[in-house]
């Protein structure tokens, strides 16, 4: 008994060590509604956080985006946050721009139980919360949104941001990426990824071109990888990251070596 009891604490602290931490996503309470020029939209509410991570307003910053369900017709609606005025405790009064094409669906923002998240990630939440409807479908919104950003990469490279690597390099940041190599393992250096000069939360989106042997990944050196998980990045291999307090934050990657 005493053996079973030691091994399952060692597989909660193995769970532990390497759960990745879902990014930011709350329930907004909004309150108010006020209509400003150039599309923007102020809203003012209150964040609740129930779940063990404790979000608050504080932890709200720009370009987070805001998922509103039209109370008449039902339908999603995602606007970015442009502005913060005040987020002290739960507090959060925001400006937002509408961030798909075309209007919104329901003419603006509305009141009531909303949702703000970073990625898409979403967790169930009740008891007066935002609905099921509404969190299904934000993750609908933001597949279809990753689908297109995933398919423009693909099509859109720009010759000139290909970067041949060699031992000890850092990848320059200049939008979207192409890497490759002539040596048969590459080790990057550090930064892994250029660091200075980057504004925060710039993203990036890498692919490999002609990569022989491979490059390889780790966690540090400025790149803060999923779960702490390194990556040997190879041929066709995509990579997207976030610039957040310093360093690169993984967001996905696509390891077509085993597709």
């Amino acid at each position: 008994m005493r053996r079973f009891g030691l091994m399952l604490l060692i597989a909660v602290c193995a769970e532990w060590a390497t759960a990745s931490i879902p990014l930011l996503n709350i329930p907004y309470q909004i309150t108010a509604v006020d209509a400003l020029t150039n599309g923007l939209f102020r809203l003012q509410g209150y964040v609740y956080d129930a779940s063990q991570l404790g979000y608050g307003a504080p932890d709200v910053e720009t370009n987070d985006y805001v998922l509103i369900q039209g109370g008449i017709t039902g339908d999603i609606d995602l606007y970015r946050i442009s502005n913060i005025w005040s987020q002290a405790d739960s507090w959060l009064v925001v400006d937002v721009v509408y961030a798909e094409n075309g209007t919104p669906r329901s003419g603006q923002p509305e009141s009531g139980f909303q949702e703000i998240s970073r990625d898409g990630f979403l967790y169930s939440t009740t008891f007066g919360g935002p609905s099921e409807y509404l969190q299904n479908g934000a993750r609908n919104l933001f597949y279809r949104i990753m689908g297109n950003r995933i398919t423009a990469i693909e099509t859109n490279y720009d010759a000139t941001a290909e970067q041949v690597l060699t031992n000890g390099a850092t990848i320059q940041v200049c939008g979207n990426i192409k890497i490759s190599t002539t040596n048969d393992l590459i080790l990057l250096g550090s930064p892994q990824i250029q660091t200075n000069g980057v504004s925060e939360g710039k993203q990036i989106f890498v692919r490999g071109a002609s990569v022989t042997g491979g490059i390889m990944f780790t966690n540090g050196a400025g790149v803060a990888l999923d779960c702490k998980q390194s990556f040997l990045f190879g041929t066709n291999d995509l990579m997207t990251f976030f610039f957040s307090d310093g360093q690169w934050v993984e967001t996905k990657r696509i390891d077509r070596k085993t597709q």
